[in-house]
């Protein structure tokens, strides 16, 4: 059972990965809507994105897509998964340049928000080489 438990695990790491990507972009979604004049926290967050829409349309992009990555992954669909990977990435990775072109370069939401690019980075490596099917489907 022990072992059944550890190897389960080890072949669902990537899918903790992404559901605690799905996490960070509701929360984070959520928390400047919630809470959006924080002196200490909010500037660090989403700020500007380069005026190419409205701050709360972006608010609102990374709730629709914490939801969607929370919903592929409850369906175990791989091509959901490989398109809310993707979109998650994506977003991730403007709110990364974002926060370094407009942000405190040395604060840690800018590792943090790497660090979750990489995540869905690699989640969609694995799922567009085959390897998702080979162990997420074979246990």
């Amino acid at each position: 059972m022990k072992r059944k438990l550890y190897r389960s695990l080890y072949h669902h790491e990537h899918w903790f990965a992404e559901w605690w990507s799905a996490t960070l972009l509701l929360s984070a979604g959520i928390y400047v809507i919630i809470i959006p004049e924080n002196e200490i926290f909010h500037p660090f967050f989403i700020q500007d994105y380069l005026k190419i829409i409205s701050n709360q349309v972006w608010y609102s992009l990374f709730i629709f897509i914490g939801f969607v990555q929370f919903a592929v992954l409850s369906y175990e669909s791989l091509l959901g998964r490989v398109t809310a990977a993707f979109f998650a990435s994506t977003l991730i990775i403007w709110e990364t340049l974002n926060n370094f072109v407009y942000g405190s370069q040395s604060h840690f939401c800018l590792f943090a928000w790497g660090i979750f690019a990489l995540i869905n980075l690699y989640a969609l490596a694995r799922i567009l080489s085959g390897v998702e099917r080979v162990y997420e489907y074979n246990l």
